[in-house]
């Protein structure tokens, strides 16, 4: 099978939640970048597709996730060419998977189990080893060579590394849990040497009927006590299963109640500015209106006495010419000696008079603009009255919606998220205990029949393990690889029995700096990739890297690693071998550094900017 025929690959990544942007993110076959700055949901987005592939937990929330309820992953197989997306809501449970043709037609959907089970060919994890081209196989789980089927969660492992497996000390394949060490190993083995696990060899012990008997007592023992621990939970006897579905699908309600109340408050409290804002517009237009007002009625005031002196005036005039004639006070004169036609015309009456009643008229018509200007100020202070009282009302009656009806609300919602979180870690507990209580019965039904039969045989001969022999070709993968990146002194790589990880240039991985140990750990997957596709084994065909160059991170200190992988320019050569087609299939890499400018189309490339400039991050800034 050739590569583009083989596994899958993503082509898009989307989470919605209500109310919100939809955050997506395009992807193609071959190699994809997202680089940029720290906290723009890089790493958020690698647990989202680890999430995706089945992961139980969900991942981390981050502050900028906050609403969002779900995500959609369009996954493309590479042999019929469907597509597939898979809906998954981020409180987890049971998933969504709908398919289309290659031309976007729906051809049907339905619910598969998020959990992966030996005997359930319809679930998510059996769902993604098809694609991988798996069967079901099955390998050892212990050293006793007792055999479980292989999930995708085992396959995901060999595929998608976080920022944190990614510089570990850790063989690549191993998850450093003393329980799964067996299963992890014998998984890693099957993908590069494509052979189920093989029974050991055993012969009859003489002692085992006595062992299983006291083993038995033991087992019954434990039994017991972890049904008593489940009694002391008080979960009920319905199927946990299905509790946990309830109280899954009761958080998810809790929380779209939490947001949108949570939003109510967000817009009344906008609401609150506002109306603030104009009643203190009101409450300082009414303030200018009222001192106008007082000083238009003082002008009033004035006009009305300039008026009464005026008329005085005129009076005056009329009382003189009233008067009787007499001699003069002053000189003594007789009236008849005064010539009151030669006087200045400011001192003759009638001159006097008539201007006294032309400066009444210009004062009557002031005074009358005056009273208009004063009817309007009077009208534009009450309707301020009335709309400051509105706006006391409407900030009274919101003010009073939100603490009273609001908050509340906010509150009893996340009361009752806790109450239902407490409620989940319950249920999960017992869940736990089940299995556990399972695997005991089991385990005593096994002992019951080795003791019966007192024919129970142990493991003698040594199981295959991997082997530096059977990982030679895988080994050569991985060496072409850090040859094309140009990593310092990387000489030879084979794969150690003893350490089960990889010897690089005559120095174990683990041994080198965190930088060394980053690329050795991405060219390890990309190697083991790289290998099933050349030799024709199954694998998903995608590999996702969080950080793979990790040590430019570090100061550049002369003679230090980080100086000397940047020295070498492996960085360039990591972007340019991986855009070139090093490894046929998608890779996926998130990283703070940008690949080269010159790679161009050669690459699906998405730059974080946590700026106002080009993209803020995955998810869109909110105001």
């Amino acid at each position: 099978m050739t590569a583009d025929q083989r596994g899958f690959f993503l082509e898009r990544l989307t989470v919605v939640g209500a109310g919100l942007p939809v955050a997506q993110i395009d992807l193609r076959d071959g190699l994809n970048v997202i680089a940029g700055a720290s906290d723009t949901g890089k790493s958020y987005l690698c647990s989202l597709i680890d999430f995706a592939f089945g992961a139980s937990s969900a991942p981390a929330i981050i502050e900028q996730a906050t609403g969002y309820s779900s995500l959609v992953l369009r996954v493309h197989d590479r042999r019929s060419h469907d597509l597939h997306d898979i809906e998954r809501s981020l409180a987890g449970g049971d998933v969504k998977i709908r398919r289309f043709d290659s031309q976007g037609n729906a051809l049907g959907e339905r619910l598969a189990r998020g959990k992966h089970a030996a005997d359930d060919p319809t679930t998510l994890s059996a769902f993604f080893l098809a694609l991988s081209g798996f069967g079901s196989p099955k390998v050892r789980k212990n050293k006793r060579g007792e055999t479980r089927t292989v999930s995708f969660r085992d396959i995901a492992f060999l595929t998608v590394v976080d920022e944190t497996r990614i510089i570990s000390t850790y063989p690549p394949q191993l998850s450093g849990s003393p329980v799964e060490a067996t299963a992890e190993s014998e998984v890693f083995r099957l993908l590069v040497i494509g052979a189920e696990s093989t029974a050991p060899i055993t012969v009859p012990l003489k002692a085992d009927a006595q062992s299983a008997k006291a083993q038995l007592a033991l087992v019954q023992q434990l039994a017991d006590q972890v049904e008593r621990d489940i009694a002391a939970l008080q979960l009920g006897s319905s199927d946990l299963a299905n509790q946990l579905a309830a109280v899954d699908q009761a958080r998810v309600d809790l929380l779209k109640s939490y947001e949108a109340s949570r939003l109510e408050i967000v817009e009344a409290e906008r609401g609150l500015a506002d109306q603030a804002q104009q009643l203190r517009a009101a409450e300082s237009r009414l303030a200018i209106v009222e001192g106008l007002f007082r000083r238009f009625e003082l002008l009033e005031k004035h006009y009305q006495s300039d008026l009464d002196r005026l008329a005085a005036v005129e009076e005056a005039g009329m009382m003189l010419e009233a008067l009787p004639t007499a001699t003069c006070p002053i000189c003594g004169a007789p009236a008849e000696a005064h010539r009151p036609e030669q006087a200045a015309a400011h001192f003759r009456v009638d001159d006097v008079r008539a201007a006294a009643e032309g400066e009444a008229e210009k004062i009557t018509r002031l005074r009358a603009d005056l009273q208009k200007a004063l009817s309007d100020l009077s009208l534009e202070a009450t309707a301020l009255e009335v709309q400051r009282g509105h706006l006391r009302k409407e900030i009274t009656e919101a003010q009073s919606r939100v603490s009273q009806e609001l908050r509340p609300r906010v509150r009893a919602s996340a009361e009752e998220l806790q109450r239902q979180d407490a409620r989940r870690d319950l249920l999960l507990q017992g869940r736990v205990l089940d299995g556990q209580l399972v695997d005991l019965r089991a385990r005593a039904a096994q002992l019951e029949v080795r003791g019966l039969r007192a024919k129970a045989r142990a493991p003698l001969a040594q199981m295959d393990g991997a082997t530096t022999a059977s990982m030679e070709s895988f080994a050569q993968q991985v060496e072409e690889i850090l040859k094309a990146w140009r990593l310092p002194e990387s000489g030879r790589v084979v794969f150690a029995e003893d350490s089960q990880d990889l010897v690089i240039g005559g120095q174990p991985r683990s041994s080198h700096g965190k930088g060394v140990r980053a690329l050795g750990c991405s060219a390890f997957l990309l190697g083991l990739m790289r290998h099933c596709i050349r030799a024709d084994l199954p694998h998903p065909g995608l590999v996702v890297l969080d950080s793979p160059l990790v040590a430019y991170k570090d100061p550049d200190l002369p003679g230090s690693e980080s100086a000397r992988l940047r020295e070498a320019g492996v960085k360039d050569f990591f972007f340019r071998s991986l855009a070139d087609g090093l490894c046929s299939g998608q890779v996926i890499v998130f990283e703070n550094e940008d690949p080269p400018v010159d790679l161009g189309n050669a690459i699906t490339y998405h730059h974080f900017t946590k700026s106002s400039i080009g993209r803020y991050g995955f998810f869109p800034k909110r105001p």
